[in-house]
């Protein structure tokens, strides 16, 4: 052999071997992909080979079904198979013969076999009903060299087939409340068919033909058929797969119009030519219907922004540009994006706090509200109020905003006609207060000197006749005090300036005091005068003891007043329940409701007259011979409410009448309950003081040293605050009684200076006496660092008791 011959010869063994070594890479790669397949194929697969019909591979689930061994399986043949396990006839009973045997059958005669139904046999008995499949396996020349069977559970196959239905039964429900209905057309054959559901929807009967014309349906509305038959037509005569859709009106055999919506899919086999379409129906009318609605509403609401005032705005999400502004009355309409909407639009004085208010909304995620001022369209500045809220997406972002405003230019402006008109009430209001004070005064001081002068003749023990003209004289300048007080108490409670003390007193010191001074009024008209204080009623109790007592005096007075025969009758008690009690011992701190009554026998109120009493300057529910303001009932019904509580009025013409009120009080403090009842009174062997008294007008001045003296007292007498504050300087005293308006210096002023230290004791006693009558009167005396105050004109028993009190508490001025 020569060498090229050996060379071509190698060359061929290489050739040779490289095909032989592919050929084994591909049956590896088979065996390996046969291996995987019999591993994971869910259901029976057997692989056989040669005449004898050897089981060469089974798959797991095949082996899992039969239930036995794998080395019992592969390699056997069929007749070894057929002799160590069963399989049975759809009968159960009747095994197979061997020549039967769909394997035998497709490896010997070359027979296809198409699910045949047999039994399998277990080994634990159980009988296992198999949809079999089998096949011969032919080499590249035709010759059969194995065969190929496959098998499922009966069981397994009936589930899927119930999934199918379920499938089928729930997809048939979902179209049917879709109001949906399938449909398919053969182009080429004009083969159609129609779902019940798709008959429905055009008012036909299942079996009941739908009418075509022109390939549409002849339900096709009039107006739309032009438009559907030229899309029909334009998708009939595609030769690719596309979709399809149209919307148009049908007209149902009632006459019924609806909307549709045709959907398809053209289906297009190359080698037969057919066109299938598969689609559905689709009921939209309700649809048609909201949307025709939204439509309306939308045109409805336009119309009603455009004829309101509102302006609606939209922003973008961080309110750099304004996408879009319908201005409403007052602004100009724009649909063009404006990043300079600020400057435009805002007033210059508010562009910062709107950036604010921006801001703070921007990033917190909040709602925009603020009101300011912009430029109108008219070229006016107005007023709006603003309020835009965050639009997001599904992610929750913001997207943009959308906001409101309102013209409210007229309410700003009635706001600020509202703080004028309020500027000048507080105003006049103040007028009205200093009026007051100064009436106060003016009159006060000189009922002052005639009361107190008066008082000081009758010390004097006069004359029969001169005693009845001086009484007579007393009781004139006190009607007329009382008048003034009942003015000025009505002046300051409707003007919200009463404001009632809180402070211990014994509460039944005061009644019995009270009560033994208002009997001398009632004995004097030859009227019985009968008290009742319950048990129940505290001692001692905590709130405004002077407030109590007018309540107390201008019911009880009114009743002796309109009385002329028969008996005046008090009961005071406390509410059930309402009382202090004890509780295991211990004291409970409870709210007390003081319930009091007074009943008279006078002429009673006509009961179209009740509802009125209470009213300021009523006077016609009383016989008119008796006088009067009117204000006692209407100033005692606010000073009860003002205490919580609340009054009534019963009466009965010829008969009487009853009064009845409650006031809530509060339980006193300990320290002020354990010191027993009782006033302090002016008694003969009360120690002198040395009293410095500060009064500019002449006659108050001789008055209270008159009076001073008449107590056994040693009086310096000074006109002005700084004539005060000389003599306190060189010489000391016990105390200190201030006029509160004097020339040169006021009282209070004097009193912050002695206070302060410069002059005399710092610490000594200083009484105010004053003819205001204002609220925070009180407060002002006793911030300036007064002690207490006496209101002209001066009571003798309360000036008594306040210098008892200096005398018992204070040292002496030696």
């Amino acid at each position: 052999m020569s060498k090229d011959e050996l060379k071509d010869a190698l060359r061929r063994a290489q050739e040779q071997n490289a095909r032989l070594q592919k050929r084994v890479a591909e049956a590896e790669k088979s065996e390996r992909l046969l291996k995987s397949i019999l591993e994971y194929i869910p259901e029976g697969l057997t692989v056989t080979e040669g005449p004898e019909v050897s089981i060469r591979a089974i798959s797991r689930y095949g082996q899992q079904l039969i239930g036995r061994p794998l080395e019992s399986i592969e390699g056997r043949t069929g007749a070894e198979i057929l002799e160590s396990w069963k399989l049975l006839h759809p009968d159960g009973v009747t095994q197979a013969e061997y020549e039967k045997l769909p394997l035998v059958r497709a490896v010997t005669k070359g027979e296809d076999v198409r699910e045949e139904e047999w039994i399998l046999l277990r080994p634990d008995g159980k009988k296992i009903p198999i949809l079999l499949n089998a096949g011969p396996m032919r080499d590249e020349q035709g010759t059969i060299t194995g065969g190929l069977s496959s098998w499922i559970g009966m069981e397994k196959r009936g589930q899927l087939e119930e999934r199918l239905r379920e499938s089928e039964k729930r997809f048939r429900l979902a179209i049917s409340a879709a109001k949906m209905g399938a449909y398919s057309r053969n182009l080429q054959t004009g083969q159609d068919h129609w779902s019940p559901e798709f008959l429905a929807i055009y008012g036909l009967g299942p079996d009941e033909p739908l009418p075509l014309v022109d390939g549409i349906p002849a339900a096709v509305h009039p107006e739309d058929r032009p438009r559907v038959l030229a899309e029909a037509c334009a998708f009939y005569g595609r030769t690719v797969e596309q979709e399809f859709s149209s919307e148009h009106r049908i007209v149902r055999p009632n006459g019924e119009i609806r909307w549709v919506q045709i959907l398809g899919n053209m289906h297009f086999d190359p080698v037969d030519s057919q066109q299938v379409i598969y689609g559905l129906g689709i009921d939209i009318t309700q649809r048609k219907r909201s949307e025709e609605a939204l439509r309306e509403s939308e045109a409805r609401y336009r119309a009603l922004i455009s004829a309101s005032s509102q302006v609606l705005y939209r922003m973008s999400p961080d309110w750099s540009e304004m996408r879009q502004l319908q201005g409403g009355s007052f602004l100009a309409d724009t649909a063009e994006p404006n990043r300079n909407w600020l400057q435009d639009y805002i007033h210059p004085d508010d562009q910062k706090r709107v950036l604010e208010s921006i801001d703070k909304a921007v990033r917190t995620g909040t709602v925009f509200e603020l009101e300011h001022r912009v430029r109108r369209v008219d070229g006016i500045l107005g007023w709006t109020h603003s309020r835009a809220v965050p639009v997001r997406n599904a992610a929750g972002e913001v997207v943009e905003w959308f906001g409101a405003a309102s013209d409210i230019t007229a309410r700003k402006q009635a706001e600020d006609d509202l703080r004028q008109a309020m500027k000048k009430a507080d105003q006049a209001s103040r007028a009205k207060s200093e009026f007051l004070a100064s009436m106060s005064h003016e009159i006060r001081t000189p009922m002052n000197g005639v009361i107190g002068l008066t008082e000081l003749a009758l010390m004097q023990e006069p004359k029969p006749k001169i005693r009845d003209y001086l009484h007579m004289v007393k009781q004139s300048a006190k009607s007329l005090l009382d008048i003034i007080n009942d003015i000025l108490d009505l002046s300051k409670i409707e003007a919200g300036r009463v404001e009632l003390e809180h402070a211990d007193f014994d509460l039944r010191d005061m009644l019995e005091s009270l009560f033994e001074t208002m009997r001398m009024g009632a004995e004097h008209k030859a009227l019985s005068f009968t008290t009742v204080i319950d048990p129940g009623v505290p001692d001692w109790i905590k709130g405004d003891e002077s407030r109590l007592r007018q309540i107390f005096v201008n019911l009880i007075g009114n009743a002796v007043k309109y009385t002329d025969a028969g008996q005046v009758s008090v009961r005071v008690g406390v509410e059930d329940g309402r009382g202090a009690q004890d509780t295991g011992g211990r004291d409970i701190p409870m709210p007390i409701c003081l319930l009091a009554s007074v009943k008279d026998t006078g002429g009673g109120i006509p009961k179209d007259k009740l509802g009125s009493i209470f009213e300021p300057f009523d006077t016609g529910a009383r016989s008119a011979k008796h006088d009067g303001t009117g204000l006692g009932l209407a100033i005692t019904k606010r000073l009860v409410e003002l205490m919580g509580g609340r009054i009534t009025a019963q009466s009965e013409l010829g008969r009487g009448s009853t009064f009845t009120f409650s006031a809530a009080l509060e339980p006193a403090s300990e320290a002020a309950a354990g010191e027993g009842s009782g006033h302090a009174t002016v008694r003969p062997d009360a120690r002198t003081l040395r009293v410095l008294l500060a009064e500019d007008n002449e006659i108050n001045r001789f008055l209270a040293v008159e009076l001073l003296k008449g107590l056994g007292h040693e009086v310096t007498t000074v006109q002005d605050g700084r004539q005060a504050l000389e003599v306190l300087a060189k010489e000391r005293f016990d105390l200190v009684l201030m006029d509160v308006q004097m020339p040169q210096m006021h009282g209070d002023e004097v009193t912050r200076r002695i206070r302060a230290g410069e002059a005399g004791d710092p610490n000594v006693p200083i009484v105010a006496l004053t003819a205001y009558a204002l609220k925070g009167d009180r407060e002002r005396f006793l911030a300036a660092g007064m002690d207490d105050y006496l209101a002209k004109p001066i009571d003798m028993e309360e000036l008594g008791r306040v210098l008892a009190r200096i005398g018992a508490n204070g040292k002496s001025a030696e």
